[in-house]
């Protein structure tokens, strides 16, 4: 009897054996990967969204007197003489940051700069406790940055503005409950305020409320129009007024001329006032040209600036 050969077939194979557990297991994880990489580059979310950052008020160029920059002399003071260590004849200098309490970072490295700065907080900026209290414990001083009536009407000043046409009591509660939000506070200066700053009635009661609380005011200086350091020096107010805005243009090659012209004046005054905002311009500036300015002049807190003018002042 005759066997029929059987034709050998392959053997067919499962079709769910086909795939190799160990690719898979790659594959995932490095899926899982990318989809953790992509969340890290993510912000964080917050509670409520950020508000807008405050906007400057630039001040009326054309009417505004510019300070002009005493000439300078041919050549560098001659460094080799040996002065008493005792004493230091460096004029003085006072660099205030307004509009502080919105950016995270900036506000951080602006605060951590090696020099006596000065930071004036909005009172109602998400993040003004926060780095006012860091900047407390950096030993700077601390400003409340009041929001005042501009003359562009347009223009929003922010929380806690104080308007010319309000009442004397309002005034003064808008302005006790803008001095609770920002701790450490010694003196205040202004947030835009074009029209508020030139009404002498208005400035009268903010600077009386002022001198109740024992603190001074800086004169931002928007207008050219501004009574501010007029009144309050009439009133016993201590107080000065800004010579530089470092910023005004926000350009590395304009911020750093402008910081030259604050020696300048400080060589010829014997002082400077200058304010800035958090640019990241402007700080990349400060922390490039702080170590070269301080051997020139000496970087002071403002309310020790205007103690020495106050002082001076009664010579």
């Amino acid at each position: 009897m005759t066997q029929k050969k059987q034709k050998l077939q392959p053997k067919r194979t499962s079709q769910k054996g086909s795939f190799n557990f160990p690719y898979l297991a790659v594959i995932g994880v490095c899926v899982i990967s990318a989809f953790l990489a992509i969340l890290s580059l993510l912000p964080l979310p917050e509670n409520a969204p950020l508000p807008k950052k405050p906007v400057f008020e630039e001040p009326d160029a054309s009417r505004t007197p510019l300070i002009p920059s005493p000439a300078m002399p041919d050549s560098a003071p001659d460094c080799s003489v040996k002065k008493t260590p005792s004493i230091d004849t460096r004029p003085s200098v006072a660099i205030v940051i307004d509009d502080m309490g919105y950016d995270l970072e900036l506000n951080q490295l602006l605060i951590e700069l090696e020099a006596r700065l000065s930071f004036a907080f909005l009172p109602h900026a998400p993040f003004s406790k926060k780095f006012a209290m860091l900047a407390a414990e950096k030993k700077k001083d601390i400003l409340l940055h009041q929001p005042l009536e501009p003359e562009n009407g347009e223009l929003d000043p922010g929380k806690g503005v104080l308007l010319t046409n309000m009442h004397a009591y309002r005034m003064r509660e808008i302005l006790q409950d803008n001095l609770m939000n920002i701790p450490g506070v010694k003196g205040v200066n202004g947030h835009m305020g074009s029209k508020f700053t030139k009404d002498k009635e208005a400035m009268e009661i903010l600077l009386a409320a002022i001198k109740m609380s024992n603190m001074f005011y800086l004169d931002s200086y928007t207008s050219v129009d501004s009574v501010a350091e007029e009144v309050a020096k009439s009133l016993g107010v201590k107080t000065a007024r800004r010579n530089v805005f470092l910023d005004h243009t926000v350009s590395k090659e304009a911020i750093s001329h402008e910081l030259q012209r604050l020696v300048r004046i400080a060589r010829q005054n014997g002082h400077a006032i200058a304010i800035g905002h958090p640019h990241k311009e402007t700080y990349e500036i400060l922390y490039r040209e702080l170590p070269v300015i301080q051997k020139q002049v000496k970087i002071i807190p403002i309310s020790k600036l205007i103690e020495e003018l106050q002082e001076t002042s009664k010579k």
